[in-house]
This record gives C-alpha cells, sequence and structure tokens, in this order.
C-alpha cells in the first residue's frame, strides 16, 4: 500500500493565540513566533478521494489538521476551537490544503459545504 501524504500549513497564528508566550520573549523572537508557519501531516493511502465517504473523511482529517495548525487541538475549550475554526488562519490553511490535494470529490465537497466540519466546534 501506497502512504500518501497532504500537509497543511497555517500561514500565521493569531497574535491572541501567543499573547502569553510572547510577553516571556524577547521582542524579535515573539514577531517570529507570531508568524510562523505550521505543518501538520495528514495521511490519506487508506482512503478512496473519488468517493463521497473517502472524500468526507479526508475533509474532517484536512479539518483536524488546521485546527492543530491554527492554534487547537482536542484538548482546547469550545469557545476558542470555535473562534479558530472561524479564522482567517483557519480558512486559509483549509483552503490551501484542499488546492493541493487536487482531488476533484474532496473539492468539490468542501466547496459544497465548507462549513460543516466543525459540529462540535459550537461554543458552550
Amino acid at each position: 500500500m501506497i502512504k500518501r501524504t497532504i500537509f497543511t500549513a497555517a500561514c500565521a497564528i493569531a497574535a491572541a493565540a501567543v499573547a502569553g508566550s510572547a510577553m516571556a520573549q524577547g521582542e524579535a523572537t515573539a514577531a517570529r513566533s507570531i508568524y510562523q508557519e505550521v505543518t501538520v501531516p495528514v495521511t490519506y493511502g487508506d482512503l478512496d478521494l473519488s468517493s463521497q465517504g473517502g472524500a468526507s473523511t479526508m475533509l474532517h482529517r484536512l479539518h483536524d489538521a488546521a485546527l492543530n495548525a491554527c492554534g487547537a487541538d482536542d484538548g482546547s475549550v469550545a469557545p476558542y476551537r470555535w473562534s479558530v475554526h472561524r479564522s482567517h488562519c483557519y480558512r486559509d490553511s483549509m483552503g490551501r490544503a484542499v488546492a493541493a490535494l487536487d482531488a476533484p470529490t474532496v473539492t468539490q465537497l468542501y466547496n459544497d459545504g465548507a462549513g460543516v466540519f466543525a459540529a462540535n466546534d459550537q461554543p458552550s
């Protein structure tokens, strides 16, 4: 089996997400940390990206990776995950990852419902 991986990259982590750590750093180091790109590997060798099910699973994996690249993870509180999901970082990461994947079924599904991948990310 061929193992395929795509990388999603966040353009810039929001200043609010790194404000706490930036206070403990020098100014130059803090500026670099705000604009540092983050890469998260996403495997998809087990998926048939031409099928609806495979495309949907891939979008969920990309969603999780984009959230992670933009500063949220499974341990993040719901309002923070909700905010990250609606950020420029998230939208840009998802758009670039879907485009780089170049899988028509994934692209179509993404374009048809790009905002539906985070039902669990609603603020409480």
